[in-house]
Order: structure tokens, then C-alpha cells, then sequence
């Protein structure tokens, strides 16, 4: 079994992605409705942007809901802050 902090770095590392998913999707989604408002809704790339933006901001949500409810389980089971890195101090 992995150590704590190495569980909290996957559930950690889940929710970041979720987030880095989310800011993707919404970036496509400011530049497909650019487009679609620009070309008239006209060309089939702007509303396949669209569907790129709407498929990473449901995966972004998710990861995030499913990484919140992991770290809630995790930290209900070991302790709040448990498996937090603690910074290396020289003396």
C-alpha cells in the first residue's frame, strides 16, 4: 500500500488535472463561440471546438468532484493534512 503521501499526491494530482481541464475547455469554448460569432456559424471547426470544449469541461468537473470526494474520504480516514509533504529547511 502506497504511503500517505503518496496518496495524497494521486488525489492531488486528480484534481489538478481537473482544473488544468477545466481552463482548457474554457479556452476552447471563448475560441469556438469567437469563431461561431465571427464565420456565421458557417464552418464545421468552430462547432467542433465547441464539442472539445464541452467534453474537457465535463471531464474537468468531474475529476475535480471525484478528487474532492477522495480527499474528503481520505482525510475522514487519516486525519486532516495527513500526508502533507512538509518542506526540507536547512539550518
Amino acid at each position: 500500500m502506497p504511503s500517505l503521501i503518496q496518496q495524497r499526491m494521486a488525489i492531488d494530482r486528480r484534481r489538478n488535472y481537473g482544473l488544468f481541464a477545466l481552463i482548457g475547455g474554457f479556452v476552447f469554448l471563448v475560441l469556438s463561440l469567437g469563431e461561431l460569432i465571427a464565420s456565421g456559424s458557417s464552418r464545421w471547426f468552430a462547432w467542433a471546438y465547441l464539442a472539445m470544449a464541452v467534453f474537457w469541461i465535463v471531464v474537468g468537473l468531474r475529476e475535480r468532484i471525484v478528487g474532492t470526494r477522495r480527499l474528503a474520504a481520505f482525510e475522514a480516514e487519516h486525519g486532516v493534512g495527513a500526508g502533507v509533504q512538509q518542506s526540507v529547511r536547512r539550518r
